[in-house]
């Protein structure tokens, strides 16, 4: 649980200090006026990286030359400094020089607007996710990903300039198909826990229709025939066609692609449940309920579901939600929680 975030000069914020004493955090105000930030900041402990921007620079208040996130859950304290030469990450006082050995000790599952992308995006926004949630539950995950991207930019060199080097092809390749494979594996076993859990978290959240999570490789078969059989046009188009890279992942809603036929409601109410699954998967296979990020959960949901969220919520993991009012949130369950004006602070922060 966490118990404390102090920020200074990150984003809007000069000096922001909150104490929490509640499993379920609600901040309220208008929009603009900090709350994402909370959240974005809480984010960036667990991963280094913010959903909003990929430039530290960005995250500095304005004529700042750095900032500080310092966050304390339960015996655990964590120390950021960002600044234009980089960032520096401390986990009880001792510095981490590989974000490698540091990332995901403080467990995360955040939902935000943008994540709507997750399924009218990219292939590539649906892998970044599934390889960020990866890496939360398995070290192992985090390290083949590493190696196998390692290998493919290898292969993709070679690829550029190739002249008939066709046993040094065979032995990269050799190696690409290896972190291939267990990079596939550790993705399919994560999609079939999650669609177990699914039908349950849907349940919940009175979400009826049927949400499957299919997994569409890139290779059918046996992987090193298949990079075989995909060798010349690789060497004809100069890159690897095939591999984890490439691969994709849809979300059915009653047979039906997502992408293709739900309305935004509907999408917002599946990404819900998935991130919901995750927590639950977290807490089953980590042994450690992780910290949920909601923001701006509520404003597209009805008056039950927001009501059946939120008591869902209440006894299970801590969690932080963003709204603009509380008026519509049950009396039972601003009873249980922690109400902070986050539009008051933001002035007096500034």
């Amino acid at each position: 649980m966490i118990s404390k975030i102090n920020l200074k000069n990150f984003r809007i914020f000069k000096q922001l200090e909150l104490n929490f004493n509640s499993n379920l955090i609600i901040l309220k105000g208008a929009n603009a006026s900090g709350k994402t930030s909370v959240l974005e900041a809480i984010n960036y402990v667990s991963l280094t990286k913010s959903h909003r921007s990929n430039k530290i620079n960005e995250l500095i208040k304005f004529n700042s030359f750095f900032a500080t996130i310092k966050l304390y859950e339960n015996k655990d304290e964590y120390h950021l400094i960002l600044s234009e030469k980089g960032k520096k990450v401390f986990l009880n006082k001792i510095e981490y020089k590989k974000i490698s050995d540091y990332i995901a000790h403080l467990q995360v599952v955040f939902f935000s607007p943008s994540d709507l992308e997750l399924i009218l995006g990219s292939p590539k926004c649906r892998r970044d996710f599934l390889d960020i949630e990866a890496t939360k539950l398995s070290k192992k995950y985090f390290l083949y990903l590493k190696k196998y991207h390692d290998i493919l930019k290898q292969r993709n060199q070679l690829l550029k300039i190739f002249k008939d080097e066709y046993l040094l092809l065979d032995i990269i390749t050799d190696e690409l198909v290896e972190m291939a494979k267990k990079v596939y594996e550790l993705r399919l076993k994560i999609i079939n826990k999650l669609n177990e859990i699914l039908p349950e978290i849907s349940s919940s959240l009175c979400f009826k229709e049927t949400l499957k999570i299919h997994y569409e490789s890139s290779i059918t078969g046996d992987f090193k025939q298949a990079f075989k059989k995909h060798l010349e046009r690789d060497i004809k188009y100069k890159t690897t066609t095939i591999g984890p890279h490439k691969d994709d992942f849809i979300f059915y809603l009653n047979n039906l692609d997502a992408k293709k036929y739900a309305s935004q409601g509907q999408i917002r109410s599946i990404i819900l449940s998935i991130k919901l699954a995750l927590v639950k998967l977290m807490s089953m296979d980590l042994k450690k309920r992780p910290i949920l990020l909601l923001d701006d959960v509520l404003s597209e949901l009805d008056h039950n579901r927001q009501n059946n969220l939120l008591a869902l919520l209440t006894n299970n993991v801590q969690t932080f939600i963003t709204t603009t009012d509380i008026d519509n949130i049950d009396e039972s369950i601003i009873k249980n929680s922690q109400i902070i004006d986050i539009e008051t602070l933001t002035k007096e922060g500034r």
